[in-house]
Order: C-alpha cells, then structure tokens, then sequence
C-alpha cells in the first residue's frame, strides 16, 4: 500500500499524565488558518506562534531541472501554527484542527505532538 492510499479515521493520541504539556506544531494551508483559530479556541491554547513558511510534501512537480543544470525548487506556502496546551486538551486541539484543515486531498499539512511536564 502506498503512503498516499493511507486514511485515517479518526486522530489519536495516548492518555497523557496530569502534569504533561503538550506542544502542538501544525502545517496548514494558508485559507485554514481562520477556521483553524475559532476551533481551537475551546481549547485554551497558550504560547500561540503562526508564521508563514513554504516547503513541499508529495505534490506533484515540486523541482524541477533546468537545461542549464541548475535546480528550481516550487515551494508551496503554508501556515506553521505552533501552541501549548495542557494534557487534557491536546486531544481536543488534534481534532480540532484535522476538523478544520483537512480536505482529504495531498497537501493538507501536517501535525506534530511534543510532550513534556512542567517544571515549577
């Protein structure tokens, strides 16, 4: 099975202890982000960083190759959100944000999950 004909149903992480901070990095698409933010505001995100980046995944025609010999990337721009949340939360926020960034088409980003405690 090719890594593009993989679906998943549903998004999900392990219980986390009472004491753990999840920091959550999310790839967007740039016209997600609105719907992005009003979802995860239930959530009580804290330390909220956007920034917008580019790069590529597994689109199509992402270099290119030039009769001079040289390489032309076509990055593609994106949305890098970047938050923390409590334990408790980071589920919430994980489907929060496939609710409201997922087209089900190649592209659609990415979401990372950091987990660590606090420490007083």
């Amino acid at each position: 099975m090719m890594p593009s004909q993989i679906q998943f149903d549903q998004p999900c992480l392990r219980p986390l202890p009472e004491d753990a901070v999840a920091r959550v990095i999310a790839i967007l698409r740039p016209v997600c982000l609105d719907k992005t933010m009003e979802l995860l505001v239930a959530c009580r995100p804290t330390e909220v960083l956007i920034e917008e980046v580019r790069g590529y995944g597994r689109q199509k025609t992402h270099l290119e190759f030039y009769e001079q010999g040289s390489w032309a990337a076509g990055f593609v721009p994106k949305i890098r959100l970047e938050f923390i949340v409590t334990g408790e939360r980071a589920q919430g926020s994980v489907e929060a944000i496939v609710q409201a960034a997922c087209t089900g088409r190649i592209g659609d980003g990415k979401i990372f999950v950091l987990v660590g405690r606090r420490v007083a």
